[in-house]
């Protein structure tokens, strides 16, 4: 009556409802997107539980292992690698919609060695506002920073 029962059915139905639950807790903001890593521990906690079901508990235990050692330690990681290779994102906003002034920031960038990418361009009344992802060492952004705060062009400035 009920039909043909298989593993792959309720699989499938696994995938799906935590497909839901993971996009769930994902946020994307006006430049950003918060909730990845959550999402992706809600996804590998579901297939471990799957892996459980299977009757795999040696793998289930040793995916848990490397699931506890990836959240606690990798962070440390990151943090020790952060202070060669550092993104940040800068919000600018000039004073007047002129492009001369993008094109003094952008060489302005360029020539602080660090690599910049414009994520956008957006007209706000008579300013212009641009967003841009840096890559650079700390150092060097921190220095490109501190230019960016003596120009007499940028009315506003913000990064994150």
């Amino acid at each position: 009556m009920l039909g043909e029962q298989s593993d792959d059915r309720i699989a499938a139905n696994i995938v799906t409802g935590i497909g839901f639950l993971g996009a769930g807790v994902i946020f994307k903001g006006k430049m950003s997107v918060l909730g990845l890593t959550t999402a992706a521990v809600i996804w590998s906690m579901a297939a471990i539980g799957m892996v459980i079901g299977t009757g795999e508990f040696v793998l289930a235990f040793f995916l848990t292992g490397c699931m506890f050692i990836i959240l606690a330690f990798f962070h440390k990681i990151e943090r020790m690698l952060s202070g060669f290779f550092f993104t940040k994102t800068l919000y600018i906003t000039f004073q007047d919609i002129g492009l001369y002034h993008l094109k003094d920031f952008e060489e302005l960038l360029l020539d602080g060695s660090v690599k910049p990418v414009r994520k956008g361009l957006e007209k706000r009344g008579n300013q212009l506002m641009v967003i841009y992802d840096i890559t650079g060492r700390r150092k060097h952004i921190q220095a490109v920073n501190e230019k960016i705060v003596g120009l007499d062009y940028v009315y506003e400035f913000s990064y994150s």
